[in-house]
């Protein structure tokens, strides 16, 4: 979400950013709305989508993950659909234990070893206490990505409604993707909630022949 790309440029040239650049973005259309600071090609964003496969080598860095995976006894998966990620068989192997923590169906629940119908938040806090380890707090001014920004050029700002912090202060302003993440926590608390329920059985009931 805070990363785009410029693909022309060898190797390909990261920018960093303190905003959702995924504001202009769509599915196979993913140009941001800038252009590259070396050879000025359109930037693109790094998400994939369902129905999509990863279009740069970076931050996704399939190589190494195939390489752990050859490795790995257990493989975790908190929070992913796991429909763009099934596409990729070289991250699945049958001698490994595949648990999933997913609020929703994933194409790997008959295979899996274990799935949670849980919120990854309350399973690692269980996690955690178990391993009698305390998470970090996070502090937005001590946020990696603050110091690896690329700050927008003059003409940007001029033409983007983006914003670029002049202090730690950075100013996260979700795009698309992240309005649509809320949206889904939204919809799922109220689907879980006594008055969501009835309406879904309501429904239910209504579907029904």
């Amino acid at each position: 979400m805070y990363l785009e790309m410029c693909g022309n440029c060898e190797p390909e040239r990261e920018y960093f950013r303190s905003f959702d650049v995924t504001t202009k973005t769509r599915w196979r259309r993913h140009r941001t709305g800038r252009k590259c600071h070396r050879c000025g090609v359109d930037l693109e964003d790094t998400i994939v989508l369902f129905g999509e496969k990863s279009r740069t080598a970076v931050p996704m860095n399939w190589e190494m993950a195939q390489d752990h995976s050859k490795l790995a006894d257990v493989v975790l998966c908190l929070g992913s659909s796991l429909k763009v990620l099934k596409d990729y068989p070289c991250l699945w192997h049958r001698r490994q234990k595949l648990y999933i923590v997913n609020l929703q169906w994933t194409p790997k629940d008959e295979s899996c070893h274990l799935k949670l119908h849980a919120r990854c938040d309350d399973v690692m806090q269980r996690v955690m206490a178990l391993l009698n380890l305390i998470p970090d707090t996070f502090l937005l001014e001590k946020d990696t990505l603050t110091k690896i920004v690329v700050p927008l050029r003059r003409r940007e700002l001029t033409n983007s409604s983006d914003q670029t912090p002049s202090s730690a202060e950075v100013a996260h302003q979700p795009g698309w993707l992240g309005q649509g993440v809320k949206g889904l926590i939204k919809r799922s608390k109220e689907e879980s909630s006594p008055s969501g329920r009835k309406r879904k059985k309501r429904k239910s009931e209504a579907a029904l022949p």
